[in-house]
């Protein structure tokens, strides 16, 4: 079997048409720009799609830990604590991926990342 100049520019064209869609759809699923500035108007955009509003002003972001490819920060909405988890995909923006709060007390976890912790 003889493989052509041709195919090979072929192979090469689809591959990387493969990988540019593969990085414009996690553009567009990892949307947010790590700030910590924007950040608080990233969650209340994040928590008003289902409830009621929160004004980023009464958001307070504090900081936060890496472990493999998520972000834990600490937060402050109104008068309760919260946490809001962050996940990296490959164009290194961010998604939320959890976001708690409440005027409950925090409960521990292991976060685990590639088999340590």
């Amino acid at each position: 079997m003889k493989i052509t100049a041709r195919a090979i520019k072929r192979g090469a064209a689809g591959l990387l048409l493969g990988a540019a869609l593969v990085l414009l759809w996690d553009w567009t699923a990892h949307p947010i720009e790590l700030n910590m500035v924007t950040l608080p108007e990233q969650i209340a955009a994040f928590h008003n799609r289902e409830s009621e509003d929160w004004d980023p002003s009464e958001i307070t972001v504090y900081g936060g830990v890496s472990v493999g490819n998520r972000e834990y920060y600490l937060m402050e909405m109104g008068e309760y604590l919260g946490s809001v988890t962050l996940e990296r995909g490959l164009t290194a923006r961010y998604k939320i991926e959890y976001l708690r709060y409440g005027d409950g007390g925090f409960r521990d976890a292991i976060v685990e990342s590639g088999g340590g912790l």
